[in-house]
């Protein structure tokens, strides 16, 4: 996902603070699967904000330091449509190719490093399932959309976690060299 398409959609739903849009994509585990980094947030909004895609207005509440409050423009919300309409032609990728290129020629490596490897991977897919499992991201929205995203999210992992364990399952368990 492209950050800028990221941004100016949470900033469409409502204004916020950088901070705030930090946390929602650390919450939400943007970067398993959007492939936005949540430093790159304040980034693109120090670029938003110098092409007039978004504004800044200062936050004053009694107590707490003041915080520049980030909102989308007209010209952000066209932006915005343009993105989206771009993401929504693109082809659709969805495969943790580096994975799948790894397996295709895992007999490059010895037993032992394919065993160590592949158990890994399921043990790393099974806490991240688990992590999914615990909630579903709320602040991303309560739409049909974010709910069967998130279903078809998990689903994929458990696709992948599924391959691995039957690869596992295939190797002999004889001594490992």
């Amino acid at each position: 996902m492209n950050v800028r398409l990221l941004v100016l959609g949470l900033l469409q739903q409502r204004p916020m603070h950088g901070y705030e849009l930090k946390r929602m994509a650390h919450e939400n585990r943007i970067e398993s699967w959007s492939g936005v980094l949540a430093g790159s947030i304040y980034h693109a909004l120090k670029t938003l904000q110098r092409e007039r895609l978004i504004t800044t207005a200062r936050e004053q509440k009694p107590s707490v330091r003041p915080r520049v409050v980030y909102s989308i423009t007209a010209t952000g919300r066209r932006e915005l449509k343009l993105l989206v309409k771009q993401a929504l032609a693109a082809p659709v990728r969805g495969f943790p190719t580096d994975l799948y290129g790894a397996l295709l020629h895992i007999q490059a490596v010895s037993p032992r490093e394919k065993d160590d490897a592949i158990t890994r991977q399921i043990d790393s897919l099974e806490a991240e399932i688990a992590e999914w499992s615990s909630g579903r991201p709320k602040q991303l929205g309560d739409s049909v959309e974010a709910g069967l995203l998130f279903d078809n999210a998990l689903r994929h992992m458990r696709m992948n976690l599924d391959l691995l364990k039957r690869l596992q399952a295939r190797r002999p368990r004889r001594a490992l060299k």
